[in-house]
């Protein structure tokens, strides 16, 4: 979907007025920025093409809230391989947000599962042993979320 059929097509038919006013109306409702287009207000670039009849249009778009526009750090469009669209993006100030203590809280009721209490069984030694089989074993414990 086009946000503004000026800016964003760069060539082919324009999208139903009354679609991108739809769309540009719900993102204000909820207050969402397009971070590319703020950074960029007149440029005209596209994110999706095809060659036969040339077609170029910014359909992807990275949006924020309101309140994050101003911490949006840099924003670009870039080449992607192997695919019609480029890809848009976004990297924001780090760490714009004061830290806060915090808690993690373990879900004990994942010890009334016999399953996850044999599976935790091998899994923890296993751990032990070689820290690296961390990221395979975690694929295992998905079903107990």
């Amino acid at each position: 979907m086009l946000l503004d059929n000026e800016l964003n097509n760069i060539s082919g038919a324009p999208h139903h007025s009354r679609e991108t006013e739809k769309f540009n109306m719900f993102l204000h409702t909820w207050n969402l920025h397009d971070c590319w287009r703020t950074r960029n207000a007149n440029k005209k670039d596209f994110t999706w093409s095809k060659d036969k009849p040339f077609i170029a249009r910014r359909l992807d778009y990275i949006f924020c809230s309101g309140d994050l526009t101003s911490d949006v750090a840099d924003t670009d469009i870039l080449h992607f391989p192997s695919t019609d669209h480029r890809a848009v993006v976004t990297q924001f100030v780090e760490d714009p947000f004061p830290r806060r203590p915090s808690r993690w809280q373990f879900n004990a009721s994942l010890f009334k599962s016999k399953d996850f209490v044999e599976h935790m069984n091998i899994f923890i030694p296993n751990f032990l042993e070689d820290p690296h089989r961390l990221q395979d074993e975690m694929g295992a414990l998905k079903s107990w979320d």
